[in-house]
């Protein structure tokens, strides 16, 4: 005898039906869920991007130098009252140049200032002292014949040259990403240049108070000692343009020289910032079950039939 109830479950849920014997899964055949090609998904690798280490602080930065340069002779031409009555008497004497030689010995150099980190440029804005000091004044041309000609200096002259400087210049720092940092700059401005007077055979000249344009070319490297110090040497060449002065013309003054220095930086050190909290992920609302059909009761035996 067939269960009325059990007709009745399986024929009232849609959906559920029996499973026969052509729904089996065929020998062999894998359990596991298909994934479309399409959603396969192909893990790729990319490099790291490089970071570079700061070694040194940007911004504003106060420096100080001291060395020491050596001038270049200096040619002064005159109108022949100068030369001629200290050269005449020589005998020999072909030059008729009317021009003769400062012979300047080297002295101290140094330069203070502040400055500007652009990161590979930096700007900065200098004042500058230097020393020489005249030893000797003599021909600009050997005096005799050929190679027995000698050049005359007299040593009854003497006098300190001083130099001030107020330059702007501009540098380029050559990245190593260690603290290691060449790097290569020049700059122009504002030179005054105080000479002494000497004479020649009796001819005096003035000393000579003079402002003139002014130059100056660096190749050094620097050294980061911290993130706000670091130490820096240097070769320098500097040069002023030449001027006049009873009736005498000095030609331009140039000197050759090296420096060692410091520089204090007042950038801070970036502080990392902290990575942002990870948000709690969202409750995912799940749906609510499916009531289960519940089999409706027996009916009740009719009593009464035997």
């Amino acid at each position: 005898m067939t269960n009325p109830v059990a007709l009745e479950t399986s024929a009232s849920l849609p959906g559920f039906t029996e499973a026969g014997p052509s729904d089996a899964p065929a020998p062999g055949a894998s359990l596991a869920p298909q994934v479309a090609p399409e959603a396969t998904l192909i893990a790729q690798t990319y490099p790291l991007p490089v970071v570079k280490e700061a070694y040194s602080a940007k911004g504003w930065y106060l420096t100080i130098g001291a060395g020491a340069q050596t001038p270049s002779d200096q040619t002064v031409n005159s109108n022949g009252t100068l030369v001629s009555p200290f050269f005449t008497p020589l005998l020999f004497n072909f030059g008729n140049n009317n021009s003769t030689k400062l012979d300047l010995g080297g002295g101290f150099s140094g330069d203070v200032g502040v400055g500007y980190d652009f990161g590979a440029l930096r700007a900065e804005l200098t004042y500058g002292y230097s020393r020489a000091s005249l030893n000797a004044v003599g021909a600009t041309n050997p005096i005799g014949f050929g190679a027995f000609g000698i050049v005359p200096f007299t040593n009854n002259v003497s006098g300190i040259i001083n130099k001030n400087d107020v330059l702007a210049s501009l540098y380029y720092d050559i990245e190593t990403n260690s603290r290691w940092t060449p790097y290569i700059g020049g700059g122009i401005g504002y030179t005054n240049l105080s000479t002494p007077s000497f004479s020649l055979n009796g001819f005096p000249t003035s000393s000579v108070n003079k402002g003139l344009f002014g130059w100056q070319a660096k190749v050094g490297v620097s050294y980061a000692m911290s993130y706000n110090s670091d130490v820096y040497l240097e070769g320098v060449y500097q040069g002023a343009g030449g001027y006049s002065s009873d009736n005498v013309t000095f030609d331009a003054f140039n000197s050759f020289g090296g420096k060692i220095g410091f520089r204090y930086r007042f950038g801070a050190r970036p502080v990392a910032a902290a990575p942002a909290p990870t948000p709690e992920p969202e409750p995912i609302m799940q749906p609510a079950p499916m009531p289960m059909p519940q089999p409706e009761p027996a009916p009740a035996p009719i009593r009464g039939l035997w």
